[in-house]
């Protein structure tokens, strides 16, 4: 059964969801995401998705992935599935930097936050790629 996780970031409430649907799959996050792909397998995390609603101070963001992690630090994924590789251009490098600004504003977070791209092909580098953090292969992330 797929349940659409709605995550209050500080109320922790929709961690108990377990299936996300991400492009055309379903993937079970909890029992099939690979933290060693990160580089955080011995660091506990919870791992959901997040959203937040437009209100007077912003227009609403939705994180695909959100990787809370113990030491600090909080991974956001976009995830991208594409026939060539992902392309950042102008319009989405905004739309990344409004998301990222929203959660922090919302969530109120005092962790690090990075920019996590899963990819089915790859990112391709260009003049807006450089704020992605990390970039992994969905197939490496989620078997």
């Amino acid at each position: 059964m797929h349940r659409e996780v709605h995550h209050d970031y500080r109320t922790r409430k929709g961690i108990e969801n377990t299936e996300r649907t991400v492009g055309i799959q379903r993937i079970p996050v909890r029992s099939s995401l690979r933290p060693q792909a990160l580089g955080i397998s011995g660091i506990s995390a919870n791992v959901h998705s997040w959203t937040t609603k437009a209100n007077d101070f912003h227009k609403g963001a939705q994180i695909d992935l959100l990787i809370d992690r113990t030491d600090s630090c909080i991974n956001i994924c976009e995830i991208k599935f594409n026939s060539e590789e992902f392309s950042i251009d102008k319009k989405y490098d905004t739309e990344l930097s409004s998301k990222i600004s929203i959660f922090k504003e919302v969530s109120k977070t005092r962790k690090n936050v990075f920019l996590t791209m899963i990819t089915a092909n790859g990112l391709k580098r260009n003049q807006y790629s450089s704020r992605v953090a990390a970039e992994i292969d969905a197939e490496k992330l989620f078997l």
